[in-house]
Parts: structure tokens; C-alpha cells; sequence
């Protein structure tokens, strides 16, 4: 797993995995004891970063695309040196959410 850590100066170390999709330009935020995840897609995989890239989501619908999404916040975790158990609050967006997501 490759990470890298940007240090600011105010004191606000910012985490990208290399190996993981990601919506501008970090996964996460750290600061003294908190890590703030950044918000992620179920998209699938691809091998590099290249930010022109198209998303594009995991097939199966919202189901696929939510387990998607908690397999890379718990690799972000991880990469942090945490983990899911101590995450404290936790919001999902699902934008048009309709009857044909849900009965996928």
C-alpha cells in the first residue's frame, strides 16, 4: 500500500492512497486526534491516478456501489493507522435515490 503524507503548517497532515480512486486530491484529513475522511464514489478500480479520468461506478447498483464505498474508507482508515470500529459519525448522499435503486 502506497500512501503519501502531506504536512501543512497548520498542523493539518493531509492521506492520499495510491492505489485508490479519489475526488480531488485527498482521501483524508488528519489533525491532532481526528481523521476526517474525504467523501468517496463506489467506482471501480483502475490502475494508476489520472485525475481526467471518467468515474465509473461498480456495477450492481446502489448495494454494490455503498460496499464499494466502505471498502475504500476502511483502506483510507487503515492507511491513517485506524480503523472502521472507530469511526463516530458516518453520512451517506445518494443523489436521485428512486424506487429503481432500491429494488436492485
Amino acid at each position: 500500500r502506497q500512501s503519501v503524507r502531506q504536512k501543512g503548517s497548520s498542523q493539518v497532515e493531509h492521506m492520499r492512497v495510491l492505489s485508490l480512486p479519489v475526488i480531488g486530491n485527498t482521501h483524508a484529513s488528519i489533525s491532532s486526534s481526528q481523521i476526517h475522511v474525504a467523501a468517496v464514489l463506489g467506482q471501480q478500480l483502475r490502475a494508476g491516478y489520472d485525475p481526467k479520468a471518467p468515474v465509473v461506478l461498480v456495477p450492481g447498483g446502489l448495494v454494490s456501489e455503498a460496499y464499494r464505498c466502505c471498502q475504500i474508507m476502511e483502506q483510507v482508515l487503515l492507511a491513517c493507522g485506524s480503523s472502521v470500529h472507530h469511526i463516530v459519525r458516518l453520512t451517506c448522499h445518494v443523489p436521485d435515490l428512486n424506487k429503481a435503486k432500491l429494488d436492485v
